[in-house]
């Protein structure tokens, strides 16, 4: 364990942009918070908006939705609090949403996205608003204590898209989902949407329910013991991706991408010098070597006989994989896009894994932080 930590530590201090490494720093050595938040002054415009490549598929300087959840996500990693960056971006986004006439909803990105470099595949499909990044939007304000108008609004237009057409069938709207139910006042509502995202959860396109494939995976929705999320999934299928993130570290220290990211060279630079969505997370490494440790297994099979852990606020079984292969992606399809944080790949388009030169590339370690907890 020790090797492979002080790989991804020399990986990220050689690799990632000075708010990784600030980050890094904050969470899991003596680096001070403030210091985060002002790293990501530096993305912020005056309109309150995130923009000049934050989130690193998207190097256009205008503010971009997608690019507020990327800060939003870092400053809950870290613990800063920082009201001219959370409460800021909150009229950049009622801006937004009041154009997109919408309800309160706002899209991923804006149209402004074309003036500058950007992976191949963010385009139209990221103007329409929806549960992403809303919903997640709502849940990461709400954690960092912002209350406006704007955030009630917006956390109304997704519960009645959920009431419409209930929960996503792809995972990173899913994910956003999620953030919101953490973040929701009535916890009624949120038990009531429970059995319908437990038996929907294994057949979401573009999520990795099997170590080996291609997507999210469970570890993206459940990132530590202690998320609320993790009793939802059993032990041997986060057994089994604990070994594959342990297993799939370079040499260098860092996870490989299958997507190509704008501009030339290995991950556009320092733009994705990471892993998609969390997956590079080191608490995932501490904790893919403490399950192991802990619970003795060598991998996924040896979980089998080990129930799966209580927790008194979710009342439901783990979900299982029992009729979800029909809507299962195929093992060639990879999430396209960026987490929100992330790793936002959606499903529109997906798209085949990339050249063997393109899979070597570096995710950024923004997307190091940015997942469900």
């Amino acid at each position: 364990m020790g090797d492979a930590w002080d790989a991804v530590r020399t990986f990220l201090l050689r690799a990632a942009r000075l708010l990784e490494r600030r980050l890094f720093a904050a969470v899991h050595e003596v680096g001070r918070r403030e210091a985060v938040a002002a790293a990501l002054r530096g993305c912020q415009n005056p309109d309150g908006g995130f923009g000049h490549g934050l989130e690193p598929d998207i190097r256009a300087a205008e503010s971009q939705p997608v690019a507020v959840e990327v800060a939003l996500r870092i400053l809950a990693a870290a613990g800063a609090r920082d009201a001219g960056l959370e409460k800021g971006a909150v009229p950049f986004l009622a801006g937004v949403a009041a154009e997109a006439g919408a309800g309160g909803a706002v899209p991923l990105a804006l149209p402004s996205i074309e003036r500058a470099p950007r992976a191949e595949h963010w385009g139209g499909w990221a103007y329409q608003p929806g549960l992403n990044p809303t919903a997640g939007l709502v849940g990461l304000l709400r954690e960092l204590d912002v209350r406006d108008p704007w955030v009630e609004a917006a956390a109304a237009a997704c519960w009645d898209e959920l009431g419409r057409s209930g929960p996503p069938a792809d995972v990173h709207p899913f994910a956003e989902v999620l953030h919101l139910c953490a973040s929701e006042p009535d916890q009624e509502r949120v038990r009531q949407l429970l059995p319908a995202l437990s038996v929907g959860a294994p057949r979401l396109r573009l999520f990795q329910w099997d170590a080996g494939g291609d997507g999210l995976t469970p570890l993206h929705l459940a990132a530590t013991p202690g998320s609320r999320w993790w009793p939802l999934f059993p032990e041997p299928v986060l057994a089994s991706h604990l070994d594959r993130l342990a297993t799939a570290q370079e040499a260098d220290g860092g996870w490989p991408i299958a997507w190509a990211a704008p501009g030339p060279g290995r991950g556009a630079g320092m733009g994705w010098d990471g892993d998609p969505a969390g997956a590079h997370d080191p608490r995932r490494l501490r904790q893919a070597d403490d399950h192991r440790r802990t619970l003795s297994l060598g991998g996924a099979g040896a979980a089998q006989s080990r129930p799966a852990r209580p927790n008194s606020r979710l009342a439901l079984p783990p979900m299982t994989r029992a009729s979800s292969s029909a809507a299962r992606p195929s093992a060639r399809t990879v999430a396209t896009g960026s987490s929100s944080a992330r790793s936002k790949g959606r499903s529109e388009p997906s798209r085949t894994r990339s050249d063997p030169a393109q899979a070597t590339r570096r995710r950024s370690c923004s997307r190091s932080w940015v997942m469900v907890s």
